[in-house]
């Protein structure tokens, strides 16, 4: 992992989902995760429980739903391998909003074996408290354990007691993977160094609590002189605004708020970390310091004006070298086909970008033969996977469909209006590199330019995977990448395009529902 990948860890360990953190007021040794962790407070609760002294209890505290917490531990399998396992735990749900899921996962290092988050027994509504039983065959590859609870919509729901044991084969396992799920190529490499626990801890919740931080009162005026954009020595860019009277932290891919544990310190509200503003000798804000449990991450405040005026510069330059700003706005749609090749296997990917939103990308891998297939007529999505076909909205694919057309055409989808920065010069390869983002929907878009010739030379997206294009070849007028390698983590990956369509269409019965 490089060093541009280790401060957007640091942020997503701050902010956002899938590396957990350790929330104020909830119990030790349990982790926060999460589409929207910041929408649900979770604290123990001594009055209300199934036994003994105390409950964990999770209550949604945002305005409207959007995101689902999930509460849970992770721990070494060692002591279960070769076993059946039963998760069990007491859940209690307050109100008809309330749905709670429990969950439970295996992983080994190169696949998922088994998976249980009772989708098709969800608790909803108003119950009492009730035992239920998650029940998974633990191989003899598996190196952790994952298990936890999960609150969707905006009720409030208690868990306590949690407990696993090994039980007989007379007990019915409840794995919801099929044998081809079960079989599918993964990358948890990451779980080698892992440090985990061998055995659960504080299962019923009385083991103490994380300590709750809170805000003090400290001069509105002090809020505007923090906003502005702040970036790392690699790139990693953060957006501080003022929204509402609260002060904001944006890292393209989560929006918080952070509230004052000082005139320079501040804290996301349930979420360990903290920022501290630093001022340089005139009295300025210079510097933002993050720090998360993870680590440290340093951000030096960007003059606005010059990042635009650079940004400016590097795109005209890039338009010109790619073939015209004109062709570039001319670009209708883009397909290709090519190949790629990772270290758990070789598939085939087809793919078909239009700028009114339609896409088609059909993955195809050998070993095991499997194929996904991901469909959108410009209205809805259509993913299908072996024999199962869900539904999605255009809005949730368009960060990384945005992503892909501002590679080929350097610009937004047309009718999009966002800002491009120049965030300074980096290295690539021992070779200096300007880096830019788009600022568009809430997101950032990253792209470097090989400063002799100003084509595009590397990607980096805001999952923290490092993409370096070559071979660039021209086709219609335009210069394309026919070669890009991957490296992300914890593993590399090699595309070889075979060949590119500008402006050909796609068949609309191929843009229709599979």
């Amino acid at each position: 992992m490089n060093k541009t990948t280790n401060i957007l860890a640091l942020l997503i360990a701050c902010l956002s989902a899938p590396f957990a953190f350790a929330q104020d007021g909830a119990p030790l040794h349990w982790q926060v995760i999460g589409s929207k962790p910041q929408d649900f407070e979770i604290v123990v609760d001594e009055k209300v429980k199934h036994a003994g002294k105390a409950s964990t209890r999770i209550d949604f505290i945002a305005e409207m739903y959007a995101g689902f917490v999930t509460f849970n531990q992770t721990i070494k399998a060692d002591a279960y391998r070769g076993k059946r396992v039963r998760l069990s735990a007491w859940v209690k749900t307050k109100s008809p909003d309330s749905h709670a899921q429990l969950w439970f996962r295996l992983d080994a290092p190169t696949r998922m074996p088994g998976f249980d988050n009772m989708g098709n027994r969800p608790i909803k509504g108003i119950t009492d408290w009730q035992k239920y039983d998650l029940v998974l065959d633990v191989p003899d590859d598996v190196v952790a354990m994952v298990f936890g609870v999960m609150s969707f919509n905006q009720g409030t729901i208690w868990v306590d007691d949690f407990s696993l044991e090994i039980v007989g084969n007379d007990v019915a396992v409840t794995n919801t993977l099929s044998p081809e799920a079960i079989n599918q190529a993964r990358n948890n490499s990451g779980l080698a160094n892992a440090k985990l626990p061998p055995q659960p801890l504080n299962l019923d919740f009385e083991g103490g609590a994380n300590p709750i931080r809170k805000p003090v009162a400290i001069d509105p005026a002090i809020y505007a002189t923090l906003t502005g954009y702040y970036v790392s020595r690699n790139g990693a860019l953060l957006i501080v605004a003022l929204e509402a009277g609260k002060l904001t932290l944006d890292a393209g891919f989560r929006k918080n708020v952070i509230q004052p544990l000082s005139e320079n310190e501040f804290f996301p509200r349930g979420m360990a970390g903290s920022s501290t503003f630093v001022k340089d000798d005139k009295g300025n804000i210079s510097e933002l310091i993050i720090k998360t449990p993870a680590g440290e991450g340093r951000f030096k405040k960007l003059n606005l004006d010059e990042a635009k005026t650079r940004a400016a510069q590097i795109l005209s330059a890039a338009y010109a070298a790619k073939g015209g700003l004109e062709k570039l706005k001319a670009i209708r749609d883009v397909q290709f086909n090519s190949t790629l090749t990772e270290s758990t296997g070789v598939a085939s990917n087809k793919l078909f970008l239009s700028s009114q939103l339609q896409f088609r990308q059909e993955m195809i891998y050998e070993n095991p033969a499997q194929t996904r297939l991901t469909v959108s007529d410009g209205k809805s999505v259509w993913v299908q996977r072996s024999d199962r076909t869900t539904t999605a909205s255009p809005q949730q694919y368009l960060g990384w469909w945005q992503q892909v057309w501002w590679l080929f055409t350097l610009q937004g989808f047309p009718g999009k209006t966002g800002e491009v920065l120049a965030l300074g010069e980096r290295e690539l390869n021992g070779k200096p590199v300007d880096m830019v983002v788009l600022l568009i929907d809430s997101h950032q878009y990253f792209l470097s330019f090989d400063q002799q010739t100003h084509l595009l030379s590397r990607s980096v997206q805001t999952s923290g995977d490092d993409v370096l294009y070559e071979d660039w070849r021209t086709v219609d007028g335009i210069k394309l990448p026919f070669k890009a390698t991957i490296n992300g983590n914890g593993q590399k990956g090699v595309v070889v395009m075979r060949e590119y369509k500008i402006n050909a269409g796609m068949d609309a019965t191929k843009l229709i529902k599979p």
